[in-house]
């Protein structure tokens, strides 16, 4: 597992640059919870448990 959620993390670090992305976990939903502030802004990014899954399959791909 996690493959999905470090795919993604690498898609914002190339889409933000240099961001400290904080790691959560949403136990009710099974989701990785990805937190990071960019622009003054904040943002989270829910990675659900289906992509973080199938990542490797090459079905689903991040698009930046």
């Amino acid at each position: 597992m996690a493959e999905g959620a470090n795919a993604v993390k690498a898609a914002l670090l190339q889409e933000f640059g240099s961001i400290k992305i904080d790691e959560g976990y949403d136990s009710n939903t099974q989701e990785v919870l990805l937190y990071f502030q960019a622009d003054g802004l904040d943002f989270k990014v829910r990675v659900s448990r289906e992509y973080d899954t199938d990542y490797a399959s090459g079905q689903i791909k991040v698009h930046v």
